[in-house]
């Protein structure tokens, strides 16, 4: 039996609200530091929890960063995995602003990154708000796996 190694990418993440539709009376700072354990509700503030004050909802894509450095001790035969658990709102990802693919609101999203990976990586989450706060991840995680070994979700 093979092992993984799990690297969790919970927090600090950063938001950026990077295009915002019909609002009046918006709240929602632009830019900040979350974890994916806190939710993005609260931060993003009432315009994500319904109605925006004033009347007119709220509509946004909010690009979310998390940084982290390449696991170290690789070897030829470990080929490292992103998973994302839950993907909810999320409609693209990025690694070190190469896109890997659109998500479908799937259950859980896996990516083959160690081709990709560099000494310092950024990772790159776009989640679409319609009127509500954004459903983010529930799980954004790396794994080490071996090369050739088949890992069933977890």
């Amino acid at each position: 039996m093979s092992t993984v190694h799990t690297i969790r990418l919970h927090g600090p993440w950063s938001y950026e609200v990077v295009h915002v539709e019909a609002t009046e009376g918006q709240d929602a700072p632009l830019r900040g530091r979350f974890s994916l354990d806190d939710g993005l509700g609260d931060v993003l503030g009432a315009s994500f929890r319904g109605s925006a004050p004033g009347g007119s909802a709220l509509s946004a894509t909010v690009r979310l960063a998390r940084r982290f450095n390449c696991p170290t001790g690789l070897g030829a035969h470990n080929r490292v995995w992103l998973v994302i658990e839950s993907t909810g709102d999320v409609a693209a990802v990025a690694l070190n602003e190469q896109p890997l693919r659109a998500l479908n609101d799937s259950a859980l999203a896996e990516f083959d990154v160690t081709d990709r990976l560099a000494d310092h990586n950024v990772l790159t989450l776009d989640v679409v708000a319609q009127e509500t706060a954004p459903t983010i991840p529930a799980s954004v995680r790396l794994e080490i796996r071996e090369h050739g070994a088949y890992v069933p979700p977890s």
